[in-house]
């Protein structure tokens, strides 16, 4: 039988900014622990291999909320239309999950995987259903010669009115997105946000050593599903190598 070892600060806790005298969490001999605040409960370590293999295949299945509805608020579709793309665009790919407040945008066709937006402020802006970066899809595939490399889904959607797009769910180029770069054979545009211009570099060379296109970069002060359908063909036109 476990024995009480003490108090220790609740991560669940902390993500959401409490807990800040570091106690919310009572530890225990056997490596678990429970939080007597949000309910957040740590296994022992002897169950931890068995519980993790549980869940991660749990997470597999799990690509839409339990509660995922078609039932979009005026709240959640204001928000997706302000980037400019209508609503008869977005709805064949959009849901909701009431019991998290978040829009949900679908990805793949039958459904890989779906990505949640907060409309509760405080509330983690982004939550993943499903692995993320297991499946990747260009979308616009057949648009362009090149391939526009973004951040976010909204941005890639966009993109693809123009060009080929391929999102990265991220800022990291994983191997799934490598081995789509590869499989299309076509120059590369890294259109990223404006903190990530820093780190471009090591990115580029990484994928120039592993491709056998050009690689270039677009740098603009907003993020690319900011900018209208007319402005996003100019900047990939133009370019604006630096």
């Amino acid at each position: 039988m476990s024995r009480f070892t003490g108090f220790e600060k609740c991560p669940k806790c902390a993500e959401q900014g409490r807990d800040r005298s570091g106690d919310n969490l009572g530890g225990y001999s056997d490596g678990s622990g429970h939080c007597f605040s949000c309910g957040f409960h740590r296994w022992p370590k002897f169950q931890l291999n068995f519980l993790t293999k549980e869940r991660q295949d749990d997470s597999e299945k799990a690509v839409l909320p339990s509660d995922f509805t078609r039932e979009v608020p005026a709240e959640g579709w204001k928000w997706l239309i302000q980037y400019g793309l209508p609503y008869s665009y977005w709805k064949p790919f959009t849901g909701f999950t009431p019991k998290e407040n978040r829009l949900i945008l679908t990805f793949g066709e039958p459904i890989r995987f779906s990505i949640g937006r907060a409309l509760t402020m405080g509330d983690r802006k982004w939550k993943f259903y499903g692995d993320g970066h297991r499946y990747v899809e260009t979308l616009g595939r057949e648009l362009s010669k090149e391939v526009v490399l973004v951040e976010d889904l909204i941005s890639a959607h966009k993109i693809s009115h123009i060009a080929s797009a391929l999102c990265l769910f991220g800022t990291n180029i994983h191997d799934e997105a490598i081995k789509e770069l590869k499989a299309l054979k076509r120059p590369v545009t890294l259109w990223l946000d404006d903190d990530q211009y820093t780190l471009l570099p090591k990115k580029i060379n990484r994928l120039q050593s592993l491709l056998d296109y050009p690689v270039r970069y677009i740098r603009t002060d907003k993020d690319p599903k900011a900018y209208s359908l007319s402005e996003i063909k100019e900047i990939l036109m133009k370019g604006q190598l630096k």
